[in-house]
């Protein structure tokens, strides 16, 4: 599970804001200020992240796969086959656990 910290960390790379968002929410949550739509952080969210990590040339898509393979690579010894990592990823707790990892390396 992200931790509040994991998402704001998510959020202020990605420009979200956490508040009521537009569309009259009842409960604070984090939000993209250019649509107003609530962010669950699931695999809608996730890609969204990936489209801006591919921003210019691709670097930062880049520098995430390869830090979340090396950190994929310690977890196989708990039992993980390496041919699972492109699965594992595709799991949004994982996607953001991963990223958030990632942008604390930064």
């Amino acid at each position: 599970m992200l931790s509040p910290e994991d998402k704001q960390l998510i959020a202020e790379y990605m420009v979200w804001k956490f508040g009521y968002g537009n569309i009259g929410n009842l409960d604070k949550c984090y939000y993209n200020p250019d649509s107003g739509f609530i962010i669950n952080f699931d695999s809608n969210d996730a890609s969204l992240c990936v489209e801006k990590m591919n921003d210019d040339c691709g670097c930062e898509w880049e520098h995430f796969y390869q830090q979340s393979m090396s950190d994929f690579a310690v977890m196989k010894c708990k039992g993980i086959a390496q041919q699972d990592f492109v699965a594992w990823l595709f799991n949004p707790e994982n996607f953001f656990s991963a990223m958030a990892s990632w942008l604390r390396s930064k």
